[in-house]
């Protein structure tokens, strides 16, 4: 929680600021981007190995999925899908950070491929939901969250159709999922409207104690 928190707080710093800034405190921002995305590769890792069955399956779940729609919400479409895109690549080069301790290049093109894009894919779709303001109720936020999952699941299927066919790459890599994919878009909605109202309140004391100074 600590460190989607401090992702809000510096994504918040740099999507409100940055454009106004003078040179070296546009430097300032850009470090701050870059201390972002690598928090964001961080917690996807994490959610890569935190693995928990749902009540009554049998079926593992991560927290990948979770990671990367929180981080898409946050950051925007442009930088949460960089922060995604950063983090397929550092497992590409080598570093186990997929699940099952998964990396390299095999990996990436094997039966988990497809799955890696929709994460890309569904981080720039969540950020664009959230940028036309659909993320102000949770309502709306779940929705997004649901699609962004959707998206996910098509894309892993999609890749898995073209090397075990259409019917048994939806029985074995769509179907399962489908209870955790709910479960998962309404803990991350929940995240996401909790730290926003967070950081709202503290917009708000900051302007109210500059009121009180003025």
């Amino acid at each position: 929680m600590i460190a989607v928190q401090t992702i809000f707080i510096n994504s918040h710093f740099l999507i409100w600021n940055s454009a106004t800034k003078p040179l070296h405190a546009r430097l300032v921002s850009l470090g701050t981007g870059i201390s972002v995305a690598a928090l964001a590769v961080i917690l996807i890792y994490l959610g890569s190995i935190l693995n928990f069955s749902l009540p009554g399956t049998d079926i593992p779940q991560t927290a990948q999925t979770i990671a990367v729609l929180i981080i898409g919400s946050v950051l925007g479409a442009v930088v949460g899908t960089a922060a995604v895109v950063i983090y397929i690549l550092t497992g590409v080069l080598g570093l186990p950070v997929f699940s099952d301790g998964g990396f390299g290049l095999d990996h990436l093109l094997g039966s988990s491929g497809g799955y890696l894009f929709g994460f890309a894919v569904a981080a720039g779709f969540i950020g664009f939901w959230t940028k036309i303001g659909y993320s102000r109720q949770f309502g709306l936020t779940l929705i997004g969250m649901l699609f962004g999952h959707l998206i996910i699941l098509l894309l892993g299927w999609l890749w898995l159709t073209t090397t075990i066919g259409a019917v048994a790459a939806y029985s074995g890599g769509v179907a399962p999922f489908y209870v955790g994919a709910l479960a998962k878009s309404i803990l991350a909605a929940l995240v996401v409207q909790l730290i926003r109202s967070y950081l709202y309140r503290k917009r708000a004391q900051s302007k109210s104690a500059e009121a009180r100074e003025e």
